[in-house]
């Protein structure tokens, strides 16, 4: 998350280290979704939640106000800190030969000839757990100690029985929603054995998630959006009838 801190912007990282922490972490990003930006208002939310700066030059200047770790790269340059170091690592390509792909999309992006836009670190590629620590080992070991530290203290209980609401109290989501995608099925012609035994197991799968309630809703809001002369996307990872 970037913020400003006296008007210097700052990237930060933020680790729930309890349920606390993890209600705080919702706060803090619902704050940053409706544009709050400055750290003297999101720097309220800080109960049980380590703050983590990537290095840079000149940090040992940054007051933020409170207590946080200073996360280092393989790379990173610095060998002294003025507070305790963790290890952080990018990854922004699977493999090796993604790196070129990168480099084409952004390229795209940006409107740039190819030959403007560098080809992206070996050191953003995805590699193992065993590798990783090894690197850190070989750079940065104190910050491992540290990482193993942290994380022996966190713990999070969270509420597992929340249900989604009810979409109609009075019948059971698993009828509605076969009636109505079978209506769906009829009104477009797609009647044949094909499409229904699809249709089964599509809704077997929403059925044992729990999911009932959850796709009438969305279909009940698309359904008042189109009705009213919204604009309706095609959704992200899912549909609804």
């Amino acid at each position: 998350m970037t913020v400003f801190v006296d008007a210097q912007e700052v990237n930060l990282r933020f680790l729930a280290l309890s349920s606390v922490g993890y209600q705080q972490l919702m706060k803090l990003s619902t704050a940053k979704m409706q544009g709050e930006k400055n750290w003297s208002v999101l720097s309220q939310y800080l109960e049980d939640i380590a703050v983590i700066v990537p290095y840079f030059d000149g940090l040992e200047l940054l007051n933020l106000g409170c207590d946080y770790y200073i996360g280092v790269y393989p790379e990173t340059l610095a060998s002294e800190f003025h507070h305790p170091i963790l290890p952080l690592y990018r990854v922004n390509a699977f493999e090796s030969r993604d790196r070129e792909v990168l480099q084409v999309l952004t390229a795209i992006k940006e409107n740039l000839p190819l030959r403007e836009v560098p080809l992206r670190s070996r050191q953003d590629v995805f590699i193992s757990a065993s590798s990783l620590e090894k690197l850190f080992q070989e750079r940065f070991p104190q910050a491992l100690d540290n990482l193993e530290k942290l994380i022996l203290g966190i713990s999070y209980d969270l509420d597992t029985s929340l249900k989604l609401p009810r979409f109609n109290p009075a019948r059971p989501a698993v009828e509605e929603l076969r009636e109505r995608a079978e209506l769906g099925l009829a009104q477009k012609g797609l009647t044949g054995k094909e499409y229904q035994d699809r249709l089964d197991q599509e809704l077997a799968v929403i059925h044992d998630m729990g999911f009932d309630d959850y796709f009438l809703v969305v279909w009940d809001l698309l359904r008042f959006g189109r009705s009213n002369g919204y604009y309706m996307g095609m959704g992200r990872g899912f549909c609804s009838w």
